[in-house]
Parts: C-alpha cells; structure tokens; sequence
C-alpha cells in the first residue's frame, strides 16, 4: 500500500516524462519538416 503522498508524486513525474518525450517527438517533426520544405 502507497501513502497518498507517493500516490500524488508518481503520477506527477509520470506526467513530466510524457510532457518532455511529447515536446522532443514535437521538436524532431519540426526539424524534419524545415529539412522537407528548404
């Protein structure tokens, strides 16, 4: 059993990973979308 405290922090870090892993996929796209069109 987690104490809520561990319960909030988990998802909390989970979140973080996911916002960065989306941002670095958002990034990449772009990159190749500049290296498409110039």
């Amino acid at each position: 059993k987690l104490p809520l405290g561990g319960q909030g922090v988990r998802p909390m870090s989970v979140d973080r990973l996911r916002d960065s892993a989306s941002t670095a996929a958002n990034n990449a796209a772009a990159s190749k979308a500049k290296g498409i069109q110039h």
